[in-house]
């Protein structure tokens, strides 16, 4: 069979035959070689072609099994149509959903139509090699849209992204520091339903790596794990607030910055903990590699990942090192744009850079530190949401006549919201201030109720009528300031 350039389907066919026997997947009762996985893949792309997928077609998957979802990657990349991990729910209109497909366990909630993953869909009912076995009509195009993929990181509102293969494969090739061939396996504990999960598992495939799936973390040690990949919500599950009995060499954390104590905790498990800066627009933009010398003392050192960053302000110049700025990124295998989102795209995407929104700055050791948000985006341990929602709740409070939410601006504090409100002339300030967490816990969840929601006579705000969360932090810090003189 011959497969273009720079597909990720070609990328796994090209490690199956050179090292066919290596584990491309390890769960813990069973493993799943290269070989076999590349021709579970073949098996899913005749299934689908005789669905009618083919170049340009959309295949959303409703399941979570982690050899389904990477064999069905890898069989829309060598039919060239475009893939989307969806559930049962209705998916913006504008995707122009053509081809559904469901696992056993979804059956129930599979809407007519959808395809079934079933016992004919594995490699042992079809021909794959030598006589009768599929030819697939057409090319994929590296360049065309395939993997689509959702985001609110830059405005808290769901939109989606497209990925073509070819930006996959770049990306894949940018962390080959990783991914060091048969030598690396790893543990995703990001779903394999999220853009995290189809970043590492791609550029792992490419490189001869073994994803270890469902292994407890007490076994990673024995299953040879190298490296760990989550959130900071993830890692501290897994953990149960305990240690591994044995180091393993990396933990990978993205999703929100990582504090030195929280650090300091992790490196007792992992040898070195990898604090990464990234998006599903730019892939892994910097990392802030954090080690623990004999001495004891926290190292944390700024390691560049092929991508540009630089800390401008509000008219584009670069700043001096140290002094906060607006963090903005690019590299050759940027996101085009958002679908169907001029507005985001035309605040995230300018001039050949993507804006993120952050404010930060780089140190004298190379170290990326994000100090807030330029947008109204709230990000608490990797959970986001657009600020202006929480404004909503608290306004609909009886008594409560303007309200912003903003960041604890407090050097060292920890993730958590502040809230200056305007009250009425007769309000029960109590009352309202008690009624107004109930209503962010039940309408947005614990982790989004502001610790302190305190009076004001009036809410800053910008030109364009948006609160000014920069100056409601700004004079947070004074009146801390004025109580501690």
């Amino acid at each position: 069979m011959s497969l273009p350039e720079a597909t990720v389907a070609a990328a796994l066919a090209a490690m199956a035959a050179h090292q066919p026997a290596v584990p491309a997947l390890v769960f813990p009762d069973v493993e799943i070689s290269y070989r076999n996985l590349w021709r579970l893949s073949q098996a899913f792309a005749v299934r689908l072609a005789e669905a009618g997928v083919g170049p340009g077609a959309l295949v959303a998957l409703d399941g979570n099994e982690t050899a389904t979802v990477t064999a069905l990657l890898m069989a829309t990349s060598l039919l060239g149509a475009r893939f989307l991990q969806g559930g049962p729910e209705p998916l913006d209109a504008s995707l122009s959903v053509t081809h559904r497909v469901h696992t056993a366990d979804r059956a129930g909630a599979a809407p007519a139509g959808s395809l079934l993953i079933g016992p004919d869909w594995s490699p042992t009912a079809l021909t794959l090699e030598g006589p009768g076995a599929p030819v697939f009509p057409g090319a994929a195009d590296a360049d065309a849209d395939w993997l689509i993929v959702h985001t609110s990181g830059t405005t808290g509102y769901p939109k989606y992204l497209a990925l073509s293969q070819r930006m996959v494969t770049d990306r894949s090739l940018a962390v080959a520091y990783d991914f060091d061939g048969r030598n690396t396996r790893f543990v995703s504990l990001f779903p394999s339903t999220s853009r995290p999960f189809f970043a590492r598992i791609c550029a792992a495939l490419m490189h001869g790596s073994t994803l270890v799936d469902g292994v407890a973390p007490a076994d990673w040690h024995r299953f040879g794990v190298t490296m760990v990949c989550a959130s900071q919500p993830q890692i501290r599950t897994a953990l149960a607030g305990g240690t591994l009995a044995h180091r393993c060499p990396k933990l990978e954390i993205s999703g929100a910055p990582l504090s030195l104590d929280e650090a300091g905790r992790l490196l007792d498990s992992f040898e070195t903990v990898d604090d990464v800066y990234g998006a599903s627009e730019t892939n892994k933009s910097h990392i802030n590699r954090m080690t623990r010398p004999a001495d004891g003392q926290i190292r944390v050192m700024g390691v560049q990942t092929g991508c540009e960053i630089e800390i401008v302000d509000e008219a584009g110049n670069p700043v001096p090192q140290g002094q906060p700025g607006l963090v903005r990124v690019r590299n050759s295998y940027l996101a085009r744009g958002y679908l169907n989102a001029p507005e985001a795209q035309a605040r995230a995407f300018r001039d050949g850079w993507f804006h993120p929104g952050d404010i930060g700055y780089l140190t004298a050791t190379g170290a990326l530190r994000i100090v807030s948000r330029d947008d109204d985006v709230i990000n608490i341990g990797g959970l986001k949401l657009e600020a202006m929602a929480i404004d909503a709740i608290l306004r609909e409070v009886d008594g409560i006549l303007d309200a912003a939410c903003f960041m604890n601006p407090k050097p060292g504090a920890p993730a958590e919201l502040f809230a200056f409100v305007v009250f009425a002339p007769d309000c029960n300030r109590l009352q309202a201030v008690a009624t107004a967490k109930y209503r962010c816990r039940e309408g947005a969840g614990p982790a989004f109720v502001p610790r302190v929601i305190q009076g004001v006579a009036g809410i800053p705000r910008r030109a364009d009528g948006r609160p000014n969360r920069t100056e409601c932090a700004a004079l947070i810090l004074k009146l801390i300031r004025t109580e501690q003189d």
